[in-house]
């Protein structure tokens, strides 16, 4: 788990397609460290236009959800939980950004281990 997670094009599609624009989203990340800290950059409630971005220090855990396990990740003034995915031997994490019936995903890709 721990290391680097950017935003990938995925990602930045299912913003554009609740209407955030790409112009106007940040350097999207996770930084995932051993002892369950992490510091988080990425949109809360990004299900709405309007939505504003957290960056944050911030905790995490991993928890069964049902079938699947899931990333929890709580800062300050927001949580999100994240679910796991393989996509051509990468692992992702993986949100709906509106109805699961839309097919649509906030998704985060490791990019690098943690240097802690």
């Amino acid at each position: 788990m721990q290391g680097r997670w950017q935003i990938t094009t995925t990602g930045e599609e299912g913003l554009r397609f609740v209407g955030i624009k790409p112009e106007n989203q940040p350097n999207q990340f996770i930084e995932v460290r051993a002892d369950h800290t992490c510091d988080v950059r990425a949109y809360k409630e990004f299900w709405d236009a309007r939505a504003t971005v957290v960056d944050s220090p911030c905790t995490w855990r991993i928890r069964r959800g049902g079938e699947h396990e899931q990333l929890d990740i709580k800062a300050k003034d927001a949580s999100w939980s994240f679910y796991f995915d393989d996509e051509g031997g990468k692992l992702v994490l993986w949100t709906y950004t509106t109805d699961p019936d839309q097919w649509r995903y906030y998704e985060f890709a490791k990019v690098r281990p943690s240097a802690v």
